[in-house]
């Protein structure tokens, strides 16, 4: 195979942490992983993940932005794998991040799910949409909400958020409260919409494979916020 990119990481005490973009059919030398199975399966620390992560993340970008954005020409790598520069106009370009809003929602005890076309049979998730330029986090939420389920909540409050290298974005967990039950369903990007019950939810994260749906997996935003709504009301 051959290497088309090498992305200097960083130290972590005495180990130097590279990133190798390679280009090829032959791999005699290498194994590969599908990045998303390998996390669940609880080999590597939550460390040594974040390291993967910001990897795939930055050689993702190498791969898409080979050429640039203003002229077309050629861009080569530099800045220990942080830049682009192109050959032609000179223009510096730099790795880039996919901001998205994902909410919790909540009506009380019920919080709301969606499942996207691409979603695996009775598998759902929270809500999350990309910001649009001009946006703030809280106004892509309200507009991300609206625009998939018609409703209108609460002014958004910040919880947590988590890079997510597919391909270099960042998930900003955001919770919204509403009044709002009636649901009108945005069926270009949603299959199916539910609101679920608390309790539910509790057995849902348990492991218990008979409420009738599933919550994405452990290292999904997703599931943390859910986490999180839950274990609030037994800290209060």
């Amino acid at each position: 195979m051959l290497s088309t990119a090498r992305v200097f990481l960083g130290v972590v005490g005495d180990e130097f942490y590279f990133a190798n973009l390679y280009v090829g059919d032959e791999c005699d030398n290498y194994f590969l992983v599908d990045v998303k199975e390998y996390s669940l399966q609880g080999v590597l620390a939550k460390e040594k993940l974040s390291i993967i992560s910001q990897a795939l993340s930055v050689l993702n970008w190498h791969q898409t932005h080979q050429y640039c954005g203003a002229c077309g020409s050629k861009t080569v790598l530099t800045n220990h794998g942080w830049q682009r520069n192109c050959l032609n106009c000179n223009r510096e370009h730099f790795p880039r991040v996919d901001s998205v809003a994902i909410m919790l929602v909540t009506n009380g005890e019920y919080c709301l799910l969606g499942a996207g076309h691409n979603f695996a049979d009775k598998h759902y998730s929270c809500l999350a949409g990309f910001m649009e330029p001009g946006e703030t986090i809280e106004a892509a939420a309200a507009r991300e909400l609206y625009e998939e389920a018609g409703i209108s909540g609460e002014p958004a409050e910040y919880l947590i958020s988590q890079p997510w290298p597919f391909p270099y974005s960042l998930m900003i967990g955001v919770h919204i409260k509403t009044s709002q039950h009636a649901i009108v369903m945005e069926k270009k990007e949603l299959r199916d919409l539910i609101w679920v019950h608390k309790n539910e939810i509790i057995l849902a994260l348990k492991g218990d494979s008979d409420m009738g749906f599933y919550l994405p997996p452990k290292t999904a935003l997703a599931r943390t916020l859910l986490k999180y709504w839950v274990a609030a009301d037994d800290e209060a």
